[in-house]
């Protein structure tokens, strides 16, 4: 979606960003999610 934006740099920078949650072993979720279901990720 962003990532196919026309728009060069937006869609430089969206790539960017999944590079860097990639690495980093996130994921991004849309949307609300109850509290229930977060748990704290050990931190390094």
């Amino acid at each position: 979606m962003i990532r196919e934006n026309p728009k060069k740099k937006i869609s430089k920078q969206a790539n960017n960003v999944k590079a860097a949650m990639d690495k980093n072993g996130e994921i991004l979720i849309e949307g609300q999610i109850p509290g229930d279901f977060i748990v704290l990720a050990k931190s390094n």
